[in-house]
């Protein structure tokens, strides 16, 4: 069930009977406050506003040792982007010249999926070898709460942050996303493409599980799942900011919708048509 759902609402006794799960169209995505975003205060100097805008667009891709080096446990303390440096260079990162600027990280808390998922995509490849705990740094700014999160990747002129693809798309311009360093090198950025072929390295799928004895019991179960596989439905994905499935894969989860429908109708001792 998800965290935070009233299990005596409707919708919680619907998820008691669904499960959802991400694994690796969703996507994690590292944000930085965009630079388009970042006015000079009163009092600010203009070549000072052009030391935080440098510092700013530095920062264009990353690849997992450099994550690792900002935010897996061997990173606690660090304060400025450049005291990651020799621990990148360490892991072999190409992405051992970060900037003398300080170093803010806002991002989920371990109650979170998409803590979970960052955590295997970033920190996973690294700890067990170094024998290091598998999960970020504890000091900084984590919540539950996305909005939070976002905001506090927009408080910062030099942040540093990950968050869900759909957050990242709402916030428009007011948040940069950062590249990441595919296995070949190639600095892959997160739109709806790259996160639907899984091109975009931390991209995720999202499943849901159907409780078959429940689905069997329940019609409201069956008539969700065929909700969740309509064209209202699949629409609703892309409202939400996430990322619609290929043609092939929808196809096929169609394909399996039309075989429960046959076989619910043949289980059934009715003469009534079949509507598919």
């Amino acid at each position: 069930m998800q965290k935070g759902t009233d299990q005596s609402s409707p919708e919680g006794q619907m998820m008691s009977l669904l499960t959802v799960a991400s694994r690796p169209s969703g996507a994690i995505h590292l944000l930085r406050r965009s630079p388009a975003s970042s006015e000079a205060p009163s009092g600010t100097s203009v070549s000072g506003r052009s030391v935080i805008d440098a510092l700013l667009t530095a920062v264009e891709c990353l690849d997992t040792a450099a994550l690792y080096a900002l935010i897996g446990p061997e990173s606690e303390g660090f304060e400025n982007w450049s005291d990651a440096n020799t621990l990148a260079a360490e892991l072999g990162s190409s992405y051992a010249a970060l900037p003398d600027a300080p170093l803010v990280i806002s991002g989920p808390g371990e109650e979170s999926g998409t803590y979970d998922s960052f955590v295997e995509f970033a920190i996973g490849p690294f700890a067990e070898d170094r024998g290091a705990d598998e999960a970020t740094r504890a000091d900084y700014t984590s919540s539950a709460n996305d909005n939070l999160i976002v905001e506090g990747i927009e408080g910062s002129d030099t942040s540093l942050g990950w968050v869900g693809y759909a957050f990242y798309k709402a916030e428009g311009d007011r948040m940069k996303a950062i590249a990441v360093a595919n296995d070949d090198g190639e600095c892959v950025m997160p739109n709806d493409e790259t996160v639907a072929d899984n091109s975009y390295p931390f991209s995720r799928d999202l499943f849901i599980y159907v409780n078959v004895a429940n689905a069997q019991e329940n019609p409201a179960v069956r008539s969700y799942v065929d909700l969740y596989l309509s064209d209202e439905g699949i629409a609703s994905v892309g409202n939400a900011g996430y990322v619609q499935e290929t043609a092939d894969d929808l196809a096929a989860a169609h394909a399996a919708q039309v075989v429960r429908q046959i076989q619910d109708y043949l289980a059934q001792d009715a003469t009534r048509p079949m509507k598919l």
